[in-house]
């Protein structure tokens, strides 16, 4: 039988530039994709019901079968999708995961079928992802350095090039180390939501230097290659991304122990250091695989065997589709 493998890597994002916006609008920021923790689905069509289809990607399926079939004239009364999970990132902790496994299952989908790739903003509408950010979703299209453009998702624009503001290559030599603390406070779903609903008047006045930060330093870094000035950049930018979240985190962080990693990796003189999303995962950029696993063995020592450290490459490609 033939099947499609998809494999994506995971999206950090470096912080929104407001948190308060039109309701149908999203909410633009700055974000990039690395190579892991992977996401690896294998998709295959099936005539029968699955027994065990109540895993997150089942329920993905069943939406996207079910608009495919609103959307078409294709006979799917009798088709069902088999998905097995080869690889996922642990859910919940800032690395857009269920982005990565909405996409990875419609686009794995559309190609068992015969069909052309779909809209990655229309993936997003329908599977209910991207409320606030499609970093992870134009990560997943295009991979590398990704800045986000604020248009509502109910706008009708000729394609998801329209939501990209910006889309750089990171030189391949770099590294980013993924760090999380299992004790690290994780902020999701409704709770998150509840939290967004907060900031519905809030003024904004930190998204003019945000935006600057992003428009007169990230991007022009990334572009010439400038690992020192693209790290002071993400790091300034982070932090005053997560002061809009003081009264909920207690800081710029979410919590302690994030909190606690943060100040630990400047400590050893590594500056790219930002918490991605909510957290927990802390990332920390490094020039090369030499100085990563330098910084990973000092900070592991440091910190104790509980802490996860991960060292990633930048992933600069679009998510890999392939029939097998």
């Amino acid at each position: 039988m033939t099947s499609v493998v998809v494999t994506t890597g995971s999206r950090l994002h470096f912080g929104l530039t407001r948190v308060c916006a039109d309701e149908s609008a999203l909410l633009n920021g700055v974000g990039v994709m690395v190579e892991s923790p992977r996401t690896c689905l294998r998709v295959n069509l099936v005539r029968q019901p699955v027994k065990d289809s109540s895993s997150r990607a089942h329920q993905f399926a069943r939406l996207w079968l079910d608009h495919l079939r609103s959307q078409s004239d294709l006979q799917l009364d009798d088709c069902f999708v088999e998905i097995d999970c080869g690889e996922l990132p642990a859910g919940h902790s800032g690395l857009g995961s269920g982005t990565q496994l909405a996409q990875s299952t419609a686009a794995g989908i559309n190609r068992l079928l015969g069909l052309p790739p779909s809209r990655v903003i229309d993936v997003a509408r329908v599977l209910d992802r991207g409320q606030r950010s499609l970093i992870g979703s134009l990560g997943f299209e295009h991979g590398g350095l990704i800045v986000d453009r604020p248009l509502s998702l109910d706008t009708k624009p000729g394609s998801s090039i329209d939501y990209l503001a910006a889309r750089v290559a990171l030189p391949d030599d770099w590294r980013v180390l993924l760090i999380r603390h299992p004790a690290a406070v994780r902020t999701f779903g409704d709770r998150e939501k509840a939290l967004f609903s907060g900031f519905e008047k809030r003024l904004c006045p930190e998204a003019v230097i945000l935006e600057s930060w992003i428009e007169n330093a990230i991007v022009p870094a990334a572009t010439s290659g400038d690992f020192a000035g693209f790290c002071q950049a993400v790091y300034e930018y982070g932090r005053l991304s997560g002061e809009y979240y003081r009264a909920i985190q207690g800081g710029p962080y979410n919590g302690p122990f994030v909190t606690g990693i943060v100040e630990k990796v400047r400590s050893m003189g590594v500056c790219g250091v930002g918490q991605s999303s909510w957290g927990p995962v802390v990332f920390a950029w490094c020039s090369d695989q030499d100085q990563a696993n330098a910084v990973a063995g000092a900070l592991q020592q440091l910190m104790g065997i509980s802490t996860m450290i991960e060292i990633s490459q930048v992933r600069n490609l679009p998510a890999e589709i392939e029939l097998n």
